[in-house]
């Protein structure tokens, strides 16, 4: 039997990615960009902890590309991943989500359907936000992994006060 992962464990494991890619891109010892981002390379231990694994171990320097492009390109297939978590699907159309963010239109219809609503709406929405971001045509315009996680934890820390407010007892 498959198990669903729950809203709350998604955005756990598509924190620790972005914690992962965090590291390796300001590893202080040696900056390393991963190269291959993907699903499949996005191991999970018995806690559901994200641990990044396969690297193409690409340092900064390269003829064909700058250290900055690499990173880039680790932070847009860190959307691609970050889209396909929050949806469920193997290939989201990187268009559809964000010609719906631009217009701020709903995501809704983009969730996973498994989780049977069980998300919180503006959470979903500013992940969202962030995996357009991510996927910028411009490599200039997406953010680095640091923002990412800063955003990431924002959106954890907002559901958490919406949900701890509900139980408040006025």
């Amino acid at each position: 039997m498959t198990s669903i992962l729950t809203w709350q464990q998604r955005m756990n494991i598509t924190k620790g990615i972005a914690r992962g890619l965090w590291y390796l891109h300001h590893n202080p010892l040696k900056k390393i960009c991963h190269g291959d981002i993907k699903l499949t390379k996005i191991l999970l231990n018995e806690k559901l902890e994200a641990k990044i694994s396969d690297f193409n171990l690409s340092r900064y320097k390269s003829k064909e590309k700058t250290g900055q492009e690499k990173i880039a390109n680790d932070v847009f297939n860190f959307g691609i991943v970050l889209l396909q978590i929050m949806t469920g699907r193997k290939s989201t159309s990187i268009a559809e989500a964000r010609d719906a963010v631009l217009r701020k239109g709903s995501l809704s219809g983009l969730a996973d359907p498994r989780l049977n609503g069980a998300y919180d709406s503006a959470a979903f929405q500013n992940a969202m936000s962030i995996a357009v971001h991510c996927t910028n045509p411009s490599e200039r315009e997406r953010p680095n992994m640091e923002e990412v996680l800063q955003k990431l934890e924002q959106i954890q820390t907002q559901i958490l006060v919406r949900t701890n407010c509900k139980d408040v007892i006025y």
